[in-house]
């Protein structure tokens, strides 16, 4: 594996978890959000799924990448399969 390569799955990792991570406190932040206003609650949900929705197709498009970086984050996994 060359160096560029490697730095290309480590930023698509980082990128990957910031995905995450903000499409995740759109949804969470559902149950605050209700208490202001329905329609902006129902819209940041409406957010989240539209951007955890791109993550998936990102993955079904490309399954390599889904592979890559769930060994780079989970590396201790194929040892349990041994």
């Amino acid at each position: 594996m060359s160096a560029s390569s490697q730095y290309e799955i480590i930023a698509t990792q980082f990128i990957f978890v910031i995905a995450v991570g903000i499409s995740t406190l759109f949804i969470l932040a559902f149950p605050i959000l209700k208490k202001y206003s329905r329609k902006f609650a129902w819209g940041s949900v409406g957010v989240g799924v539209f951007l955890w929705g791109n993550i998936l197709l990102i993955f079904i498009d490309n399954p390599t990448l889904f592979v890559e970086l769930y060994l780079r984050i989970f590396p201790f996994l194929p040892a349990l399969y041994n």
